[in-house]
């Protein structure tokens, strides 16, 4: 069972995160010739004030 584990700033609709699991499970699945049942994604949404990217905090990068 293979798990992808994406971390992404917090914000998106629920049909951008539907439409990436989906994408995200289909290529699993044929890269590893298995059915797509078996693939998990996990999303993990996080406030862009609790990343840091090049010493500053999410929320200055816009």
């Amino acid at each position: 069972m293979p798990l992808v584990r994406i971390d992404l700033w917090e914000g998106r609709d629920d049909a951008v995160k539907e439409a990436i699991i989906k994408r995200v499970t289909k290529v699993v699945a044929e890269e590893l010739g298995i059915d797509e049942k078996h693939v998990w994604v996990i999303l993990d949404e996080q406030p862009r004030k609790d990343w840091g990217i090049g010493g500053k905090l999410g929320t200055e990068l816009g």
